[in-house]
């Protein structure tokens, strides 16, 4: 062999090894740069959802007639911006309903004020009473205590005078006194006995004037208690009452009112900003409008937005009130006009009627992006933030612990069958 050839040789494997140094060491970078950014570069644990759409505060509203009205004037017309106070339209009541409404809750609120007087003085005789009662029973206390004291006294007395007859009859026999005497002894003898006898018939007679005197507060306790029972019952009925003479009253949408002027005239008041987009009176030539068909349309200058997404039931584990969201909206192209941030809301507890959970989600009032109700979207729920290396981790135990649980579930065993 030449030594050129020797020369070439030793040429070549001095490039085949310089280039498996400078690849060794760009694949030793590379690895440092993977390890480095696995403590370092950080990333966000999400749980995802591939369904949402968004849902207008305060849509436009449609006001409806209270009552059967007749239209008198009105004083806007399609595409007007009203403001909160403006007058919309004079109507007039078709049946008189709304003042015969307005006079019933007058005369309910006076009849309620009647029956708490009469329950207030219901309460206040129960007081005076019982008060009569603890008196009339200490009196009689007190009066039983007296004669009792009197009939001891006059026992006391009967066996004296029993014992000095006694001994007057024997001194008499004996011819000591006289028949005078003997029968003085004996009328004093009857008249203590006599007075025995009347204090305790007094006694009884106290006794049970005692014994039905509790009887007669109690049923006249009750009784009143019963007619209190009556009144509060017939107070409540008067409350129910009013709370549905309120209810028609009021205008059954919260940003409309209908207020009675001078002379019985009546007015619908705009109680919000925004832009008349549809006026019943002026689409259709009618003089009469039925009580619940459509007035007004009013779509309000400032509209506020949330969001309702479609979640997984194994996710909601994993989901708190306060969490923050991301939103991409179908209708924005994502990478060119990015994320909507949201905040969690409301977690469901249950199912809804198609079966799926659904979890709120609070949007900031100020948005870059013109939002309107029904966009739909996708998006994520960030969990944490956390270093690539656990995040990678925490991904693969979560792998095998599905696996070994997909594992421990048995399998359901053959029947056997003997015959």
């Amino acid at each position: 062999m030449s030594r050129y050839s020797l020369d070439n040789k030793k040429i070549y494997e001095t490039r085949e090894i310089n280039f498996i140094k400078l690849f060794f060491r760009i694949l030793l970078v590379f690895i440092s740069f993977v390890v480095i950014g696995m403590f370092i570069v950080p990333v966000n644990d999400v749980v995802s959802y591939n369904y949402g759409e968004i849902i207008s505060k305060n849509p436009e509203i449609n006001f409806k007639a209270p009552f059967e009205i007749i239209p008198k004037k009105t004083y806007v017309s399609k595409g007007d911006r009203v403001f909160k106070g403006d007058t919309l339209m004079e109507v007039d009541n078709a049946s008189g309903e709304f003042v015969t409404l307005f006079q019933q809750n007058k005369s309910i609120d006076i009849d309620k004020l009647n029956i708490e007087e009469k329950v207030e003085f219901l309460k206040k005789q129960i007081e005076l009473d019982s008060i009569q009662y603890i008196n009339d029973r200490k009196n009689i206390t007190n009066e039983l205590r007296n004669i009792g004291q009197q009939a001891y006294l006059l026992n006391q007395q009967i066996k004296i005078k029993r014992n000095k007859l006694r001994s007057d009859s024997i001194m008499y026999n004996k011819e000591v006194i006289s028949l005078i005497e003997l029968r003085q002894a004996n009328d004093d003898y009857l008249t203590s006995k006599s007075s025995y006898v009347k204090i305790r018939n007094l006694r009884s007679q106290l006794d049970a004037q005692f014994n039905s005197l509790e009887n007669e507060y109690l049923q006249s306790k009750n009784t009143l208690e019963i007619q209190i029972s009556d009144l509060v019952a017939s107070q409540n009925r008067l409350d129910q009452q009013k709370v549905n003479v309120n209810s028609k009253l009021e205008v059954r949408e919260k940003s409309i009112d209908i207020v009675q002027g001078l002379n019985n005239r009546q007015f619908l008041i705009s109680n919000l900003n925004g832009v008349i987009v549809n006026v019943f009176t002026q689409n259709q030539n009618l003089s009469f409008i039925n009580k619940g068909e459509s007035l007004i349309s009013i779509t309000p200058d400032s509209e506020n937005f949330y969001a309702r997404a479609r979640v997984k039931e194994q996710d909601l584990k994993y989901l708190k009130e306060g969490q923050i969201t991301h939103l991409k909206l179908d209708a924005y192209y994502y990478y060119q006009y990015g994320p909507i941030k949201g905040t969690l809301s409301f977690i469901p507890n249950r199912k809804e009627a198609d079966n799926n959970f659904y979890v709120l989600i609070d949007l900031p009032k100020n948005q870059k992006l013109n939002l309107r109700s029904g966009y739909s979207f996708n998006g994520e729920v960030i969990l944490e933030k956390m270093k690539m290396g656990k995040y990678i981790l925490k991904k693969v135990f979560e792998q095998y612990d599905t696996q070994m649980s997909v594992q421990e579930v048995p399998a359901p065993k053959p029947s056997s069958i003997s015959i």
